[in-house]
This record gives C-alpha cells, sequence and structure tokens, in this order.
C-alpha cells in the first residue's frame, strides 16, 4: 500500500476532480484536509501543519487561459501548509503538467522544497466521469520506491567502549535536541575515521526502500557552539538565592 505516512492536504478549486482521492484514502484509513483553492473561497490553516507528510496540489485555480498562469499562488499554498525545514513528498495533481517547473522552482526561492514529487496529469487517469485513482496511487507508489534521502548529522564521541562508539548527535540545525547513540565500532573499522573522544564527526545517513546506510566522516569544522546548551541552572549554586 502507497506510503502517505499522517497527514495529507488536497488543494484544488474543483472538489469533483479529488473527491475519488478522498475515497481512497479513507479506505486506507489515512487521514486527509481538503482545501479549496477557489480564489474567492480560499482558507488557508492558522498555523503550518507539522504532521503534514504528503499534498496533493491542483496548479490552476480558475485561470481563463494559459497565460494566465500564476505558479505564485499554488507555491503559496505550500508555503502555509508546510512548516520550515519540514520533509514532504508533492503530487501535482493537474491539467498542464508543464507549468509544474514553475512551482518548483518558487519553491526553492521559498525553501519550501518536497524531498521528492510525483507530476500527475489527470486526463492521463480519467475514466468517463471520474478517475482511476488506484493506478494513481500505483504509479506513486512506484516513485517513492525509488526514492534515496540523505541526512547529515553532526556529532561528538563522548565514549568509547570495547565494541561500541558512543555519539551524542544534535538531530536539529534550529534547536540544541540532542540523542545519544551507539554505534557498532565496526562501522568506523570500515572506514578510515579512527574514533577519538571528545572529537567531532559527521554522520551520514543514506534511506532507500530496505537499505540503511551509516558513514563517518572527519571534519575540520569548529562544532563546539552546536553543542553547548545552556545551563538554566547555573544560579541555584548561588548561596544567596538560599540564603546563605
Amino acid at each position: 500500500m502507497t506510503s502517505f505516512g499522517t497527514q495529507i492536504a488536497i488543494v484544488d478549486d474543483k472538489p469533483n476532480e479529488v473527491i475519488e482521492i478522498q475515497r481512497n484514502l479513507q479506505k486506507r484509513n489515512v487521514g486527509y484536509t481538503f482545501y479549496d483553492a477557489t480564489p474567492d473561497k480560499r482558507s488557508y490553516p492558522d498555523s503550518p501543519i507539522e504532521t503534514l507528510d504528503t499534498i496533493f496540489l491542483d496548479l490552476h485555480y480558475g485561470e481563463r487561459g494559459v497565460r494566465d498562469f500564476d505558479e505564485y499562488q499554488p507555491a503559496n499554498w505550500i508555503n502555509k501548509l508546510v512548516p520550515e525545514n519540514h520533509k514532504y513528498f508533492l503530487v501535482a495533481w493537474t491539467l498542464d503538467t508543464d507549468d509544474f517547473v514553475k512551482v518548483l522552482n518558487v519553491l526553492s526561492q521559498l525553501n519550501k522544497t518536497p524531498y521528492a514529487f510525483f507530476a500527475a496529469q489527470k486526463n492521463r487517469y480519467q475514466q468517463g466521469d471520474t478517475y482511476d485513482i488506484e493506478k494513481l496511487f500505483s504509479d506513486i507508489e512506484r516513485t517513492q520506491k525509488d526514492i534515496k534521502i540523505t541526512n547529515t548529522v553532526k556529532g561528538q564521541i563522548i565514549a568509547i567502549e570495547e565494541d561500541k562508539v558512543v555519539v551524542k548527535c544534535r538531530v536539529s540545525e534550529d534547536k540544541p535536541i540532542f540523542q545519544v547513540r551507539r554505534f557498532d565500532m565496526d562501522l568506523f573499522k570500515n572506514g578510515s575515521l579512527i574514533p577519538e573522544l571528545n572529537s567531532f564527526i559527521k554522520i551520514q545517513i543514506t534511506t532507500e526502500p530496505g537499505i540503511r546506510t551509516i558513514e563517518f566522516f572527519k571534519t575540520n569544522e569548529d562544532m563546539r557552539g552546536d553543542f553547548e546548551v545552556d545551563d538554566f541552572f547555573k544560579d541555584f549554586n548561588d548561596p544567596k538565592l538560599f540564603g546563605g
């Protein structure tokens, strides 16, 4: 079954063209929210959706001709729906996929580019007055299976055990959020990195369907500031606070 995740947004100015998508998602018990993109009816969410995983995005909202296309309108929907630095999968569900490149260019300027996307031309899936959504979902699933995601995490080696290396990993670029993880020593032996206590490293995690690889790299970057955490309790050592 297609792995849409926990939350889907559907943006279209013609509700009848997404009704089959909604029905199929309901069969799969997948949560979604429909947003009417008709210019005089549009209602953006109050704030970006933190659990958003996938967006079905129509590109054209009531234009009278090809020259009337405004790529900033669909891009603005993405900007309103997607939080900063949030990964999401984008499905362009539209009658004209040629304009999708223009939308992607605007999303790049906004720093809201999807980690992967699928351009679906509506008339390719049309069956009389309805759409073959099973075929659409199958095509999306094939695209998802080819996705390769690479993340780089900053780390500091805080302990070296007999067969493990303990690393404090900064899992957020924006906030000082850390996780302590133990990695097999063999992972380091497979590379050229010799673990040293308190040294900083970069961890590259590559995820593909059925495969996950972890690589460690030395760095000359001074990352001490990335691992410093304010001591909110330091003033409690002051005896004046306790009448001393």
